[in-house]
């Protein structure tokens, strides 16, 4: 599978322990000026350094960016492919929304999908508001946190089983 339950566990934990001494946080109108297939030295322009990095595959990092005050979401983790493009993110929620976020990107567009072979939790595509690019999203429950995973979906299907 693209991101095994273990790793997204494990990127979830990097996450929460990053809350505990970020060296930095960023702000919500900074991150919203990130987009899919941006390249990471572009990122890095506009946000600064990750505050840390995680090697989720050999061709997959996430970099982490905790989040100012913005309950219940805690950090955001963007994903890379080995070329250095930016393929999608995470969002760490503290709390349990999963059944609410599917409702929430329902109401706007998305669509429902059937999980890949093996997977858990939610699964849906449609496209992002800013940008109008496709995605596929995941969204999984592990309490007491719910993780939103979005993928550019050329990315996704190149990876799917």
């Amino acid at each position: 599978m693209l991101i095994r339950s273990a790793q997204v566990r494990l990127l979830a934990g990097l996450m929460l322990c990053s809350q505990l001494a970020p060296a930095q946080t960023i702000d919500a109108e900074r991150l919203d000026q990130i987009s899919v297939d941006m390249p990471r030295a572009e990122v890095h322009a506009l946000l600064g350094p990750p505050d840390s990095v995680a090697e989720l595959e050999p061709d997959l990092s996430a970099e982490l960016y905790p989040l100012e005050a913005q309950e219940p979401l805690r950090a955001k983790g963007l994903l890379y492919g080995d070329s250095g493009e930016l393929i999608g993110y995470v969002m760490l929620f503290e709390g349990e929304f999963g059944p609410r976020l599917v409702e929430l990107l329902l109401e706007r567009g998305y669509r429902q999908q059937d999980a890949p072979q093996g997977a858990d939790g939610w699964w849906l595509s449609g496209y992002d508001d800013d940008t109008g690019e496709a995605q596929i999203l995941h969204i999984a429950v592990d309490s007491p946190l719910t993780i939103l995973t979005t993928f550019a979906r050329d990315f996704f299907l190149e990876r799917a089983p």
